[in-house]
């Protein structure tokens, strides 16, 4: 199945069709960008939101309210921004636990770190920056999504259709979406 993706990638190549495959094995050849390596999620909302709601299904519902409050004030914030970068968010959690002491906030930087470790959000503008630099640029882009669990695979599908969707309503070329899970 993987040569015959290949050859249809090569098709779409000549007849200059823009092709995006997501590849969730790691094992298809060509012009690709591997997720959390190549490209990062800026954390936005809806970054925000997948932080929320699959960092903390293990705290108590104390804790999880107590994270939730802290989620709910930087939602309104962060619509008014395009990215917070990920070390200046936990830089406002230490901060934050530092001055307050409080225990929720190690549940929150705990799995913070997690997050951090994995590669999954972005530090700079120029980590999600060129995902859309190559959706604009390139006429086929394999996606690698084999690093990252199967949670994150559909959240990283959802930025990426969501920037496909703003290369369409901005520009005249048709785009064909194929992705082969």
């Amino acid at each position: 199945s993987v040569c015959l993706l290949e050859n249809i990638i090569k098709q779409n190549q000549k007849n200059n069709r823009q092709t995006v495959v997501f590849d969730l094995s790691g094992e298809i050849k060509g012009n690709k960008l591997i997720a959390t390596k190549d490209f990062k999620l800026p954390l936005n909302s809806s970054t925000l939101d997948y932080v929320f709601d699959r960092g903390f299904d293990d705290a108590s519902a104390e804790n999880r309210a107590f994270i939730q409050d802290i989620f709910s004030e930087l939602s309104d914030y962060i619509k008014t921004i395009e990215y917070i970068p990920f070390n200046d968010f936990n830089a406002v959690i230490d901060y934050e636990f530092k001055r307050t002491q409080l225990l929720q906030l190690i549940i929150l930087k705990n799995r913070l770190l997690q997050f951090d470790k994995q590669g999954i959000f972005a530090q700079t503008q120029k980590d999600f920056k060129i995902l859309d630099e190559k959706l604009n640029s390139d006429t086929t882009l394999v996606i690698d999504l084999s690093r990252v669990e199967d949670s994150l695979q559909t959240e990283y599908i959802s930025y990426v259709y969501s920037l496909l969707e703003d290369t369409v309503n901005n520009s005249d070329k048709k785009i064909y979406y194929q992705s082969f899970l």
